[in-house]
């Protein structure tokens, strides 16, 4: 052994962003996003209680707010 460690990667890149990882990357606050959640919208994935938002909704969400 060559003392070097390998980490597993714990996430798919094609996951998305999690609801606070998301509104911080759109420059809201995650209250402002789960109200747009709520109201149907913004567009998320949901795995059993993990809900995500596609990388491809931050985009357009960017827009829309001019970042």
């Amino acid at each position: 052994m060559s003392g070097e460690v390998k980490t597993k990667k714990r996430h798919r890149d094609g996951a998305g962003y999690s609801v606070p990882g998301a509104a911080a990357e759109v420059g809201v606050s995650a209250k402002v996003l789960r109200t747009a959640i709520a109201l149907q919208q913004v567009q998320t994935i949901e795995f059993g209680n993990l809900v995500r938002v596609p990388k491809k909704e931050v985009k357009r969400l960017k827009e829309v707010f001019g970042e």
